[in-house]
């Protein structure tokens, strides 16, 4: 495929190309640049996630009818034609915002953390809370929170370990 800026100047893109992405969406085919928006790759993502979140949520049911039904039968697991399907607790915190965020922040430069715990994605705090949160039930501190942070949320998730 290639495109022809206004002022003659061609640019091929075949295959995994500079582009990278057209192998992945509808060609767009000869266009002048002035043409090809980001805009069209976007017109395209929204219209597969419109078509994508109807399946999810199809999965989001089975897996919550699934976790009811081993919980109903007090399984944790099954082994299946296809593999091992698992229902585990997941442990996670929400990175706080607005004061509560003001608080977290004074909290870990107290503690001398700030630039490695600041700018870390929710699974990386999740992980550091429950660590902080053990360590003071070790040391007796049953009562202990850590300031900006809401209480820890426990959902069940269903995975399938493949064979």
């Amino acid at each position: 495929m290639n495109l022809t800026h206004e002022s003659g100047e061609t640019m091929e893109l075949a295959g995994q190309s500079a582009a990278g992405f057209t192998d992945m969406v509808e060609p767009v085919a000869e266009k002048q640049f002035s043409d090809v928006t980001i805009q069209d790759f976007d017109y395209q993502i929204e219209e597969l996630d419109a078509q994508i979140k109807p399946i999810k949520a199809q999965r989001d049911n089975l897996s919550n009818w699934l976790i009811a039904c081993f919980k109903e039968h007090n399984r944790s697991s099954y082994r299946s034609a296809y593999g091992l399907l698992v229902v585990s607790k997941r442990y996670s915190v929400t990175v706080p915002k607005g004061a509560a965020r003001d608080k977290f922040r004074a909290y870990l430069e107290e503690k001398g953390s700030f630039d490695t715990l600041w700018s870390v994605n929710s699974q990386t705090l999740s992980s550091w809370h429950k660590k902080e949160m053990e360590a003071a039930a070790v040391a007796g501190d049953i009562n202990f929170t850590v300031p900006g942070i809401s209480d820890p949320i426990y959902r069940n998730i269903l995975s399938l370990r493949k064979r």
